[in-house]
């Protein structure tokens, strides 16, 4: 059941790369068998290959399985940390938290501190602006 659903949750309808063909007539995309590990390519009128990507947009007032429960970027840290307890798992040493910095730096090789310009001098935090809310984030239906 995870596994099937770890296929769909984080994934759009269809990533361009698995559209190959586009005429006047139809849309040839390509999809895995995950029963037999093979790939194949199937062909639609363009109307049937609309009819079911439309299939994949949500109504109004519905949100997708990443936005909730274990997923939910408000509870995912509380949440993993009860999973993990309850299958007596460890926290991987790849996610052991560090600073942002430090990732940064060992990504690019430099401090993000170093100013762009200079190469030379360090920049700090003079001012933090607050974001400016006018309301919810997300349109709710009319």
């Amino acid at each position: 059941m995870v596994e099937y659903l770890g296929r769909y949750v984080n994934r759009v309808a269809i990533a361009n790369s698995r559209i190959k063909k586009v005429d006047e007539k139809e849309v040839a995309f390509s999809w895995k068998d995950y029963r037999t590990e093979k790939q194949h390519v199937t062909p639609l009128k363009g109307e049937t290959f609309l009819k079911r990507w439309l299939m994949h947009i949500l109504p109004a007032g519905f949100v997708k399985v990443r936005h909730f429960g274990i997923l939910s970027c408000r509870n995912k840290k509380d949440a993993l940390t009860v999973a993990r307890q309850y299958f007596k798992q460890t926290v991987p040493a790849s996610l052991k938290k560090e600073p942002w910095y430090v990732i940064f730096e060992k990504i690019h090789g430099h401090s993000p501190f170093l100013c762009p310009e200079c190469k030379k001098g360090m920049m700090g935090v003079v001012e933090v602006y607050s974001p400016i809310r006018d309301g919810p984030s997300r349109g709710k239906a009319a």
